[in-house]
């Protein structure tokens, strides 16, 4: 076992919860998308409204294969992952995605996801 185990743990554990409030706020975000694209909500201390945004969205399936697989026009990114997976005990089944070698628990990637590189080849 690894000396560093409670930090494994407690990863694991962290990951576990910050998936739960995920969920919760897709929830929360589609009620407010449906309740508060007509008007804002209020609470004592906060406001939820709905904004939206217009955004330019560049095609990249419109382009000839040729120019797609010329690699002077492609470049390589290095990307550091942070994973954590169930590992198996004796006599316990896997979940199906572990058995397959998928991971239990969204990645943490060391760049921003949001940035135009991070949606292109390679992404996760």
């Amino acid at each position: 076992m690894d000396s560093h185990w409670q930090q494994v743990e407690a990863l694991a554990a962290l990951r576990a919860r910050i998936a739960e409030l995920k969920q919760e706020e897709a929830s929360l975000r589609a009620l407010f998308l449906d309740i508060a694209s007509e008007r804002p909500c209020t609470g004592p201390q906060h406001e939820v409204f709905v904004r939206r945004t217009n955004q330019r969205l560049f095609q990249r399936d419109r382009l000839p294969s040729a120019l797609l697989a010329d690699p002077s026009l492609w470049t390589t990114r290095v990307q550091h992952s942070v994973c954590v997976r169930i590992r198996p005990r004796t006599g316990r089944a896997l979940p199906a995605a572990a058995e397959n070698g998928d991971y239990l628990f969204e990645p943490f990637h060391a760049w921003n996801q949001q940035t135009p590189l991070a949606r292109g080849r390679g992404a996760v």
